[in-house]
């Protein structure tokens, strides 16, 4: 059995060699065999931090606000955006910035000429900010991100824009919050909604939470009676709202509770 965090000379992942009393100089050998035992025991950190908080997802860390990494205008508004502060998990590895970022650095996001076009913004697991130009369409579509990267938001484009605002004013350009978010200590954070926006009306077989749920957390009342998955109800592949098999009837009573997992601001 391996035993990390401990030197085990009998153990041939812990193949260091003790430095001898005023050895001067140290041996190259030794350095690099150090340097490698201290590589791959914070790549097992890592793994572990990822592992016990995100299952092993990509996630953008958050505690008592939504602004890490978030993509924002700038003040005034122009054809650039910043990125707040923060850190994410990706993978196996945490990447994030210190301070806020302006993007794109020393000079700024062009319009598009005939068709309108969507940009992403993404994180690298080095750390490095990118925007990826999208293709000009009449019904255009982000670009696919690399392998390994996280999305933060996309950048909605109209021919001759010279402002990109936070939200949709129906005429310059606006930015799409795409973060997926790690609540910390998210076994706590129960959902603040009991009842879904929607009122049974005898029709209506489709409910929807306000947040994003953790998988086989939700549970569903109807008239105080708990009901059973896949029997009386199925869950929605994004996690956001739920299907009865039979609508409930208006008068019925509709409540339900889960685990957040993902914030929808």
């Amino acid at each position: 059995m391996s035993r990390y965090g401990q030197y085990d000379p009998a153990n041939s992942e812990n193949s260091s060699t003790f430095f001898v009393y005023q050895e001067i100089p140290v041996t190259s050998a030794k350095l690099n065999t150090w340097n490698g035992n201290l590589a791959a025991a914070f790549e097992l950190l890592h793994q572990v931090f990822s592992t016990l908080l995100s299952q092993g997802k990509s996630a953008v860390m958050t505690l008592s606000d939504a602004s890490p990494l978030q993509v924002v205008p700038t003040e005034p508004p122009g054809m650039t955006v910043q990125v707040l502060p923060g850190w994410a998990i990706l993978g196996n590895s945490l990447a994030g910035i210190n301070e806020t970022h302006l993007l794109p650095a020393g000079g700024a996001i062009s319009a598009p000429t005939t068709n309108p076009r969507i940009d992403l913004m993404v994180l690298s697991p080095t750390g490095e900010l990118d925007i990826l130009a999208g293709t000009e369409s009449v019904i255009p579509v982000p670009p696919d991100p690399p392998l390994g990267v996280i999305s933060l938001a996309r950048i909605h484009l109209r021919p001759g824009v010279t402002q990109i605002l936070s939200t949709d004013d129906g005429t310059q350009a606006y930015l799409q919050d795409v973060r997926p978010q790690l609540l910390l200590g998210e076994a706590h954070r129960h959902a603040p909604d009991p009842t879904p926006t929607e009122i049974p009306d005898g029709a209506r077989r489709q409910f929807s939470t306000t947040h994003v749920f953790r998988e086989g957390s939700l549970e569903i009342f109807l008239n105080g009676i708990l009901q059973e998955k896949d029997l009386d109800y199925v869950v929605s592949a994004d996690r956001r709202s739920y299907v009865f098999q039979t609508a409930p009837l208006a008068h019925y009573r509709l409540q339900h509770r889960y685990v957040i997992e993902q914030e929808i601001t």
